[in-house]
């Protein structure tokens, strides 16, 4: 084995670092199309990174930072340069890009089928913790311009909104236990009506 270099991805990398995710059996979904990834590397771009070993992408990870926990997203080495420490250089180079944030806690999640990793993760000091995992996918409401790019329309309201207009703003100047609440109509007749 070469020597191995960490760095951060650069989008010359994408089809390999895809292609070794989708060897190493890691599911690749929306989260990691070229749109997926562009949303990550807004947010903390140092902390996506790959091993390049003899000029060629050998490893990558994708690390996230919310402001609280650190998180590991699929950590992945390809299978010719497997048990040589590779992945442990990544994870190494990751944590320590996670506590120069100030980052006092690293969380993960292996797929049942990919719980053969477990070791190496145990080895490095992570341990497991029964927890119950679940997810929500949120569908994106903005419209899409000709151009396919997302974009948010906005206009002014119409005498065709007001009554649900009026409905909101009695919902958010009353709370759920002021009595009596005036009626949207109410509201928009004399906005302090029922206070």
């Amino acid at each position: 084995m070469g020597v191995v270099q960490v760095r951060e991805f650069a989008w010359d990398d994408y089809e390999a670092v895809v292609a070794l995710w989708d060897s190493a059996g890691l599911t690749v979904g929306p989260s990691e199309s070229v749109e997926g990834l562009q949303l990550k590397l807004e947010r903390d771009r140092d902390l996506f990174l790959v091993a390049e070993l003899d000029g060629r992408v050998g490893g990558a990870v994708l690390g996230a930072f919310d402001g609280r926990r650190g998180w590991i997203y699929h950590l992945a080495v390809d299978e010719r340069h497997r048990y040589q420490g590779t992945g442990r250089v990544l994870l190494n180079e990751l944590e320590r890009r996670l506590r120069a944030r100030g980052c006092v806690k690293v969380n993960l999640l292996v797929a049942a089928d990919n719980a053969g990793v477990v070791p190496f993760y145990e080895r490095l000091g992570y341990r497991s913790d029964e927890l119950v995992f679940m997810e929500k996918w949120l569908e994106r409401d903005f419209a899409s311009d000709d151009e396919g790019t997302a974009s948010l329309r906005v206009r002014l309201a119409t005498d065709d909104d007001l009554p649900f207009l009026a409905a909101m703003l009695v919902e958010a100047a009353y709370p759920p236990w002021a009595e009596p609440k005036p009626t949207p109509e109410e509201a928009l007749a004399d906005p302090r009506a029922g206070r």
